[in-house]
């Protein structure tokens, strides 16, 4: 398979230089500059391939240590406890005896009668010890340190610590990745990550636990957007968004699986932690495999080393260093001044940056409340052969759809899935929710489909819209909004209560995605797809300029014709 790659990959560059060759002797060497200036210089094939898979990885590990919490803090049944002189009653004897039932027909879970067998009329006390249903989830933080009734407001807490976490750290750190080097800042962090990912098995205090998580939360996010944003800048522009969408569905359904084989098993808080360890381990690769991208390196003006960087990786990928060397300096020579003004523009906040900073912001959060609430959690109840039908769809769609992204771009991708998401949500609000109809399944499939979609290649239009020295951060920016609209579907349901998503918030949710579209429609037009260090501010692809420069080559003739008429002796008479 290695040997196949390589030999593609030296075609490809050899196609660029024999091209040049031959365009030196016809005069058209700008041309083939243009159609070879995105091509990495070092091929493609091995490297793209480590690459995907370190973005697979590095993603894989933060959504399992994130949605590890639906096991560990998961609240399963609980009552108060037996006292020794009950000690052998059966729990269902217990229940009759002792807990007071609620006005919903379900035995109160925070109180019970003193003395409890008096009979229903005996007064009703709080609990002071709880017993635990432990076939759910097992023994978890809930059941280990009593986060129930009174106390049940420190499991919100620990959701927002960890939340909290992530949408404060990996901006900062992303930005001093952008500054500094991807490689560096990503090679620090892993040990973090594997001693809280260790410790956070380990603490016998609540406080301690959720210290370690927070710092879990931090470490995990903030190094993902350096390895997307690598993946993106190495691979050529043809296949960037393959890359990316296969990277990301690998690390939705790996993670999907993983925890649902985690909620099957019951395993324990602590003796899960110790398994996600595992994959978190896998990070130890990077150490080996993890290059700062010569695109990066070249824009913040360090040409040797990009350069250096560019004949290890052509040595992977079985291209020449001769080759890629020469490939790389023809690169070099057609975009110097795009890469001082990349440097100039870094800064997702500046002036040249704000709005669409400001946009794309907006759009992940609403995105991921819709998403978290609807999609991710099954918020509306669908049937067994609704779910695979969706997950066979949403697969395919997203796949089928890296060859459009190619053709029209990615914001149209997510503009046009946004609006088939939006309007799903709508025709749901006017359908029957205690029926399970056709139309409520193929609507809900509809937006399941859609939803993926979105999530598929929303973070390739937010790497698509900035330049390379910004584009960790403007992807750390992403994960922070995506945490706080995940952060406002887990409040909304806890505060106001389950009936929520599918009553008012299910209309707000259509409205919001609603903007969604139109934020989407006013974020800036980009044409290429791809590794291009070129940044979008230089770039052009609205009708009006393609037919201004259409109008422009059809009058060259004409003036050439005037300028001739003019050069003309005036006849003498």
């Amino acid at each position: 398979m290695s040997r196949q790659a390589s030999k593609i990959a030296q075609q490809n560059i050899g196609n660029c230089h024999r091209s040049l060759a031959a365009d030196r002797n016809t005069g058209s060497v700008k041309k083939t500059e243009v159609a070879c200036s995105d091509e990495p210089p070092f091929g493609d094939g091995r490297v793209q391939l480590v690459s995907l898979l370190n973005a697979a990885v590095a993603a894989a590990v933060y959504i399992l240590h994130y949605e590890s919490f639906r096991v560990t803090a998961g609240v399963m049944d609980h009552w108060c406890s037996r006292p020794e002189e009950f000690a052998n009653l059966s729990v269902k004897q217990w229940k009759e005896l002792a807990i007071p039932v609620e006005e919903d027909g379900v035995y109160s879970r925070c109180t019970m009668r003193e003395p409890p067998f008096g009979g229903a009329n005996n007064r009703v006390i709080p609990c002071a010890s709880w017993e635990f249903d432990l076939d759910k989830y097992g023994k978890n933080i809930v059941s280990e340190w009593a986060l129930v009734c009174d106390r049940a407001w420190l499991i919100t807490l620990a959701r927002l610590v960890y939340a909290a976490a992530c949408i404060v750290f990996t901006p900062l750190v992303s930005r001093l990745a952008d500054h500094v080097g991807r490689k560096l800042i990503v090679f620090s962090i892993i040990p973090v990550v594997l001693i809280t990912g260790v410790a956070s098995a380990l603490p016998n205090d609540f406080h301690f636990f959720v210290t370690v998580r927070a710092v879990v939360s931090a470490a995990t996010s903030s190094t993902v957007p350096p390895v997307f944003a690598i993946l993106w800048e190495v691979s050529p522009p043809r296949k960037a968004p393959l890359y990316c969408v296969v990277a990301i569905l690998a690390t939705v359904v790996v993670a999907d699986s993983a925890v649902s084989a985690a909620e099957v098993v019951k395993t324990g808080w602590a003796t899960l932690q110790l398994i996600l360890m595992v994959p978190t381990f896998l990070l130890v690769a990077l150490y080996f495999t993890f290059e700062d991208s010569p695109n990066w390196l070249v824009a913040t003006g360090r040409v040797g080393e990009a350069e250096r960087v560019s004949v290890h990786l052509a040595k992977s990928n079985g291209v020449t260093a001769t080759r890629c060397r020469e490939l790389f300096a023809l690169q070099l020579r057609t975009r110097p001044r795009d890469e001082v003004e990349t440097v100039k523009q870094s800064n997702p906040c500046g002036p040249r940056l704000r709005s669409r900073t400001v946009l794309l912001l907006y759009m992940w959060i609403v995105f991921s409340y819709a998403q978290d609430s609807y999609v991710t959690n099954d918020g509306i109840p669908m049937s067994g052969p609704a779910k695979l039908i969706a997950a066979v769809m949403s697969l395919s769609v997203c796949l089928l759809f890296t060859r459009w992204v190619l053709h029209y771009g990615p914001k149209r991708t997510v503009v046009a899935s946004g609006l088939v998401f939006s309007a799903s949500l709508a025709a749901i609000t006017a359908t029957p929710a205690d029926e399970e109809t056709v139309l409520r399944n193929v609507l809900i499939i509809l937006l399941n489909v859609s939803g993926y979609s979105i999530l598929s290649n929303f973070g390739m239009l937010t790497l698509h819209l900035y330049p390379v020295t910004a584009r960790s951060v403007a992807l750390a920016n992403a994960i922070a909004s995506t945490r706080v609209g995940d952060t406002l579907a887990q409040m909304s349901t806890a505060l106001i209560g389950p009936g929520w998503h599918t009553g008012s918030g299910l209309v707000i949710a259509a409205v919001t995605m609603a903007l969604f579209v139109i934020a989407g429609e006013h974020l800036p037009d980009e044409h290429r797809t791809g590794a291009s260090a070129v940044p979008p501010s230089r770039r052009r692809s609205s009708a009006g300029e393609e037919l201004r420069r259409a109008f422009r080559e059809t009058l060259k003739p004409l003036h050439i014709k005037r300028a001739k008429q003019g050069d003309r002796k005036p006849r003498k008479n």
